[in-house]
């Protein structure tokens, strides 16, 4: 295979997960560099990738995917009883926490966030809508995200970790009560 076709492709993969201002100024410097050989602009791109923020980002830049790679960087941290940080998440602080990184602000417990972002039936779940369970018999108790093929990430006290599990099957089968999309304006 051609090297430069693989060149091409990895910086294409790379520069997709780009923000358009950082992917602007790979572009301006790798064309004004032709000397740079692939490793090296390899490793400036994904030195640029792994140091993005929140505050680098706009939310019309973010796409759907960041959100769900991102909360996938948190499977398995504990189960905490009101946490809201990577030492231990429940389920609605783990919801607010990846929103709040990519700039989306939504309340805090599971109650008060159904009532942010619009109603989305549940056979019209788009990955990254939030998906609201009541499973106390008591209105809603809890909240996870939705990543698609009929599964959802969520901080789990059953489960005492952050979990993907099936929306369609189970105990979430019979306990789901509605969705809400805040992700408006996301590709």
């Amino acid at each position: 295979m051609n090297v430069h076709y693989i060149y091409n492709q990895k910086i294409a993969e790379i520069e997709s997960r780009l923000s358009v201002q950082i992917r602007k100024n790979i572009i301006n410097k790798s064309s004004s560099n032709k000397n740079n050989n692939f490793n090296n602009i390899l490793k400036k791109s994904t030195n640029k990738l792994s140091n993005i923020n929140s505050k680098d980002l706009k939310k019309s830049d973010v796409r759907k995917h960041d959100i769900i790679d991102f909360a996938k960087k948190y499977l398995d941290v504990p189960y905490v009883w009101g946490g809201n940080t990577p030492k231990g998440f429940d389920c609605s602080g783990f919801t607010k926490y990846v929103m709040k990184h990519f700039g989306i602000n939504i309340n805090r417990v599971s109650k008060n966030q159904v009532r942010n972002g619009k109603f989305i039936p549940k056979n019209k779940l788009k990955t990254g809508d939030l998906v609201f369970f009541d499973t106390k018999g008591e209105g809603i108790s809890h909240v996870g995200m939705y990543i698609g093929d009929d599964k959802f990430i969520h901080a789990s006290s059953k489960y005492k970790k952050v979990v993907i599990s099936p929306l369609d099957k189970g105990d979430y089968a019979k306990t789901y009560v509605t969705g809400r999309r805040v992700l408006n304006k996301m590709r």
